[in-house]
């Protein structure tokens, strides 16, 4: 995305969210289940039992370059956690561990591809743009936010409830650059960057940084 290339902002208007201090004038903010929703599919165990699968696990996700990769695995070897199904536009977010940052944008959804339950799968509705959501939910102002409201010392957490009543701010027109029905549609395959046939392989989400 090419910030330079799009007009300034006319103005700003304040706002009372702890990790934002204002948002363009043209802009609301609005909780994710607002414009979102979650883990809406996840793995018919019977139709997956003799397949094999590409799972990803938290350490498979990161959010500086916006990837993921992940492992093949026979879906009865599998962990019991591997049950979360992502399609484009998705973005993965881990509610474990907030803060290693295990966030992307999955615009290339391989075949049979798997992501653990720790992460909640968050699908824009509407006229949200699927990039300019991934982006703000990689913003690190944001999961540090996420950080703080999670629970445990040790193994800190958030649950996929409180995590979709959390504040971002969003275009409000659906003519905005950032946000557009058409930004639903899914990447062709012959577009896909993914070594899909090695056992572990590195996978495009939405192509790098926003």
């Amino acid at each position: 995305m090419n910030i330079a290339a799009y007009p300034a902002y006319e103005g700003y208007s304040p706002v009372d969210v702890d990790w934002i201090e204002q948002v363009p004038a043209n802009w609301e903010v609005m909780r994710i289940q607002d414009f979102s929703t979650f883990n809406d599919d996840v793995v018919d165990e019977r139709a997956y039992r003799n397949r094999l699968i590409r799972y990803v696990d938290i350490s498979g996700v990161d959010s500086a370059s916006n990837t993921y990769s992940f492992e093949d695995q026979d879906f009865s070897a599998a962990p019991s956690r591997a049950r979360r199904l992502a399609r484009s536009g998705d973005t993965v977010f881990s509610t474990v561990r907030p803060y290693l940052k295990a966030v992307a944008t999955v615009m290339c959804p391989e075949d049979d591809l798997v992501f653990s339950t720790g992460f909640a799968v968050i699908r824009p509705r509407g006229n949200a743009n699927p990039r300019f959501v991934g982006y703000l939910l990689r913003n690190d102002r944001f999961v540090d936010e996420v950080t703080a409201n999670s629970v445990g010392a040790s193994y800190p957490a958030i649950n996929a409830t409180d995590l979709a009543k959390m504040h971002v701010p969003l275009p409000l027109s659906p003519n905005s650059a950032l946000s557009h029905p058409s930004s639903t549609k899914s990447v062709p395959r012959s577009t896909r960057r993914c070594g899909s046939r090695k056992s572990r392989s590195r996978c495009c989400a939405s192509g790098g940084r926003s």
